[in-house]
C-alpha cells in the first residue's frame, strides 16, 4: 500500500519490470510498475487511440481546443465533469488524440484508477520518456523537483505539453497536486471528474459540464456499436 509520511507521498521498494505499453513524444517505452510484492500498477503517459464509436461532441472539442491550445503563457486547468458513464474519458481520449499535434512536446496521461491513487508509478513512467532516472528515489518532493526541471528542459526543446489526469477523486486530491507540481506552471492541464467541488479546489480556471448526448448523437452510437457486434 501507498505510505504516507509528514512531507507527503513515500514509496517503498518499487520495481520497473517491462510490459504496459506507454507512448510519449517519439518515444514508445515498455512498462510495468510493481510496488510491494503484490499490488501492480500501469501507467500511461499517452492516451491509447479513441474508439471508432465515439460520436458527436463537436461543440465541446472545439471548447476544449480553444481553452488548452492557446496562449502557452497563460495557465490553464480545464475540468470536465459530469456523472460517471457520461463520456468525459472518452471526450478526453478524442481530443488528445484529434490535437497530439498542438502539443510536440508530448500528451501525458495520467490513469489513477490504474494506479489506486498512487502518483509514483505515473512519475516514474514519465520519468523514463525524459530520459529521467528517479527509480531510487523515495522522497516526493525531490522527484518533483526533479520532473519539473525535466520537463522544463523537455518543453523547451520539443514543444509544448498536456497533461490529463483521469478520473480525479476526493481522495486523489493531493496525489493530482503532486502531479501538477511536477509539471512547469505554464502547462496546460485537463481533467475530468464527477465532483464539481473537487474541480474548483484543484484550482481549474475553466470548469465544463459534460451532459448525455442528444437524442440523435444517441441514436448514431447505438448504431455504431450495433455495426461492431
Amino acid at each position: 500500500m501507498l505510505e504516507k509520511s509528514d512531507n507527503g507521498f513515500t514509496d517503498p521498494t518499487i520495481t520497473i519490470e517491462g510490459m504496459g505499453n506507454i507512448i510519449g513524444s517519439n518515444n514508445i517505452v515498455n512498462i510495468k510498475s510493481e510496488l510491494g510484492k503484490a499490488d501492480r500498477y500501469l501507467a500511461k503517459s499517452v492516451p491509447p487511440a479513441t474508439t471508432k464509436s465515439f460520436t458527436g461532441r463537436a461543440k465541446e472539442l472545439s471548447n476544449l481546443f480553444k481553452l488548452l491550445c492557446g496562449n502557452q503563457k497563460v495557465t490553464k486547468i480545464v475540468a470536465l465533469y459530469g456523472m460517471g458513464g457520461v463520456g468525459k474519458t472518452s471526450l478526453a481520449l478524442k481530443f488528445a488524440n484529434e490535437f497530439r499535434a498542438k502539443f510536440p512536446g508530448g500528451i501525458y496521461w495520467a490513469d489513477f484508477a490504474s494506479t489506486r491513487g498512487n502518483p509514483w508509478p505515473i512519475l516514474r513512467a514519465w520519468a523514463r520518456l525524459l530520459h529521467e532516472d528517479i527509480g531510487q528515489l523515495t522522497d516526493i518532493n525531490t522527484c518533483v523537483e526533479i520532473m519539473r526541471s525535466a520537463f522544463h528542459k523537455h518543453i523547451i526543446e520539443y514543444g509544448a505539453i498536456l497533461l490529463i489526469v483521469d478520473d480525479v477523486r476526493e481522495s486523489w486530491f493531493e496525489a493530482v497536486q503532486i502531479l501538477k507540481s511536477a509539471c512547469p506552471s505554464n502547462a496546460p492541464v485537463l481533467l475530468t471528474t464527477r465532483d464539481v467541488e473537487l474541480a474548483h479546489s484543484l484550482g481549474s480556471t475553466t470548469i465544463l459540464h459534460l451532459d448525455v448526448l442528444s437524442t440523435d448523437c444517441a441514436v448514431d452510437l447505438l448504431g455504431k456499436l450495433a455495426g461492431s457486434i
